[in-house]
């Protein structure tokens, strides 16, 4: 009798041992997202925004960025990260794909400010671009860059096309070639940031194909918008 129990309490616990390894191996790293970050503390959030970006769930990161939005921080830190969220969210990661692509519309290596067909291709990608986040991903770039966050090439080139993008696309500007980005001071103000960071992200680089594109582009952005002053 004593054998039998034995043999059936074995025979249990190694059906819920087999149950727990087989929920370890089949278990998404990524199932956790399905919960609301809201009510998280900062810490959480920050996790549940890494994972969300490495997910590449869009889904997800809408809800890492409204909890991380909701701190309202000016850690340096956390801004990238609700800035990486937002320009996720507002269609960004597309011209840096095409970046690298020379038979792309988009190559940058490719852009005249000069050329009207240019223009327009560029014009209608930043008026694709969802400004419901556009706006806030260049802002939290900036201020994630004003602090010194620990950016890299890629955070530079985003901040500066966010910050481009986000300006030609306003409220009293529609287009790249608008004359008010470069005859409104505040206006060229925005352009000459977004320059800046753009010069960053180049400088960060290593020789090569996207690095000269990044390079062809500054210089034509520049060559358009400065009155000598930059």
């Amino acid at each position: 009798m004593k054998k039998t129990l034995y043999f059936l309490i074995f025979i249990v616990f190694l059906l819920l041992n087999l149950s727990t390894c087989e929920e370890i191996f089949t278990a998404s790293p990524f199932s956790g997202l399905d919960r609301d970050p809201s009510d998280f503390d900062l810490d959480r959030k920050i996790e549940y925004a890494e994972q969300a970006l490495a997910s590449g769930n869009l889904t997800y990161i809408e809800k890492a960025f409204d909890a991380l939005d909701a701190e309202n921080s000016t850690d340096s830190e956390i801004c990238l990260l609700t800035a990486k969220c937002a320009n996720e969210l507002a269609g960004m990661p597309e011209i840096y794909a095409a970046m690298y692509d020379s038979e792309s519309e988009y190559y940058l290596g490719d852009i005249d400010f000069n050329n009207v067909d240019d223009m327009n291709e560029l014009n209608d990608f930043a008026n694709s671009l969802d400004k419901n986040y556009l706006t806030p991903a260049a802002s939290y770039y900036i201020d994630a860059d004003a602090d010194n966050a620990s950016m890299n090439a890629t955070d530079y080139f985003f901040a500066g096309l966010c910050e481009l993008f986000d300006t030609s696309t306003s409220t009293t500007t529609k287009s790249l070639t608008d004359g008010d980005m470069r005859t409104d001071p505040a206006t060229n103000d925005r352009v000459e940031a977004a320059y800046v960071l753009l010069e960053i992200s180049e400088a960060m680089l290593s020789e090569g194909d996207v690095k000269a594109g990044l390079d062809s582009f500054t210089t034509t952005l520049q060559t358009y918008y400065t009155d000598g002053t930059w």
